[in-house]
């Protein structure tokens, strides 16, 4: 047995005769009486595994070879009380301060100590967060580091890219990776994305190495990982997943070639769109219009919006508040033209046009569309959302989704606007809705003593019932101690 899910698997396909060879096993076994059960000895070799891996001792078969002794960390480990932050945090699955606490641990150049490194292992194999499962290895320390290295269901989370002497690629020794040739679509997923993290070019060649032995689902997961940091080099990859037989995978191959305007195609496309999209500047009383030409497909449309450079939309003399506002007033058929215009936005990270998008109130807004825009439109978007949300039959799922997403942060000055409009009316929406909104903007918002402060203070301006009125106060003290939470676990790591 290599790991703890063999012994697992094993346990629930019932008890084995035999155990293969292995070092940890024999001792187990040793300890046991001659005639043990099969399943007191399946326990008992389980039970030594996990003490090993809790002493960070390698439970995979050994070859006859001992491994080199696991090196001291130089890095400073977690002091007590972050320690026991992190235990809590690992012990719940998706736990939601996670991400945020793992940003202060590699700021503050912590490690976890080797106690903790199993448990954050086994949360990083089996997360499909790529954010937590880098977050997971860049806290593990050199010693966390040599124990993944050891564990067959681990070591390519940490794994260095192969090179020879002179410093040139050894694409075979990367192509016979047992993570690659022989580990589930999950698995092979997590190992390229970690190999496309460390060196972009090995991954890219690997995957077209090895393209046409590989199943259209694993091929989608790796193209879709080509657009993090994707660049002219990754276009000829692009396009050859773009002609593939499979929809995810072509899919995926848009959103590659989405980002690299560059792209050969995309200078086509764009190219192209002035047959398909036209701008017409007004005479005299005539007005702007934007015409959408129907033969276009809704997704050949967007792509080619999407492809094109902002800057020429404005070289018409309209300014992007202008352009959003002729598409909108076109109605659906531009539709794909907004959607490419957001997929642009998102490239170039351009104020001027979240702000236009924003304005425009088309739909629940996309969260880097937030990050790009101005401090006022940011605020005017989350009082136009509260406002919707308390006025539409207090359906607040738009402001809900949006508070949601985890990559959403809400400054101070959108806060105090959401919590002015909330709290008088939080006796009529009540404390299930009120926790719906408070609950996930605590988590957040930008973590501060004043906003904790002002969540205390709105529980003082409630005017409810006095049935009521506890459930209500609960409800923002909560949201005031998840901030207080979120200010601790920062300074447990100073």
């Amino acid at each position: 047995m290599t790991s703890l899910p063999d012994l697992t698997a094993a346990a629930l396909s019932g008890t084995p005769d035999a155990l293969p060879p292995h070092a940890i096993a024999s001792a187990a076994l040793a300890a046991l009486p001659p005639d043990a059960s099969r399943a007191t000895t399946l326990l008992g070799v389980a039970g030594a595994v996990a003490v090993a891996r809790s002493a960070l001792l390698p439970t995979r078969p050994t070859t006859g070879s001992v491994p080199d002794p696991a090196p001291v960390d130089e890095a400073p480990t977690l002091s007590p009380a972050a320690a026991l932050r992190a235990r809590t945090l690992l012990g719940v699955h998706d736990h939601a301060m996670l991400p945020e606490w793992l940003a202060h641990a590699r700021a503050a150049g912590r490690v976890l100590p080797p106690e903790l490194v199993p448990a954050a292992l086994d949360l990083a194999r089996a997360t499909s967060r790529r954010d937590v499962r880098h977050g997971l290895v860049a806290v593990l320390g050199a010693r966390g580091r040599w124990f993944a290295a050891l564990d067959a269901t681990t070591w390519h989370l940490v794994a260095d890219v192969p090179h020879q002497p002179d410093g040139a690629l050894d694409l075979d020794t990367l192509a016979a990776s047992p993570a690659w040739t022989d580990g589930t679509i999950a698995t092979r997923g997590r190992w390229f994305e970690m190999l496309r993290a460390a060196d972009p070019d090995a991954a890219r060649e690997l995957l077209a190495r090895d393209w046409d032995s590989l199943g259209a689902a694993l091929l989608a997961r790796c193209t879709e990982l080509l657009a993090d940091g994707a660049t002219l080099a990754d276009e000829a990859l692009a396009e050859r997943a773009a002609a593939h037989a499979s929809k995810p995978v072509v899919e995926a191959a848009h959103h590659v070639l989405g980002r690299l305007p560059g792209a050969a195609r995309n200078r086509a496309n764009a190219t192209s769109v002035s047959d398909v999209v036209t701008v017409t500047r007004g005479r005299l009383l005539a007005k702007d219009r934007l015409t959408i030409n129907q033969t276009a497909t809704p997704e050949h449309l967007a792509s080619a919006v999407a492809a094109m450079p902002l800057a020429s939309w404005t070289a018409s003399g309209l300014a992007p508040a202008a352009l959003v506002r002729l598409a909108v007033e076109a109605g659906e058929p531009a539709a794909p033209v907004l959607d490419g215009w957001r997929a642009a936005t998102s490239r170039e990270g351009s104020t001027d046009w979240a702000d236009a998008l924003l304005v425009a109130d088309v739909g629940v807004p996309h969260a880097w569309l937030l990050a790009h825009a101005s401090p006022e439109v940011r605020t005017a978007t989350w009082d136009r959302l509260t406002r919707a949300a308390l006025a539409d039959g207090m359906n607040i799922w738009p402001l809900r989704t949006l508070l949601e997403d985890r990559t959403v942060v809400v400054p101070t000055e959108a806060c105090e606007r959401i919590l002015a409009l909330v709290i008088p009316a939080a006796a009529e929406i009540g404390p299930r809705r009120l926790r719906e909104i408070v609950g996930p903007l605590a988590l957040r918002v930008e973590a501060t003593p004043a906003v904790r402060d002002l969540l205390t203070a709105a529980a003082a301006q409630i005017d409810a019932t006095d049935d009521l009125r506890p459930d209500l106060d609960a409800v923002l003290h909560a949201g005031a101690a998840t901030v207080q939470d979120r200010l601790t676990l920062a300074e447990e790591l100073t």
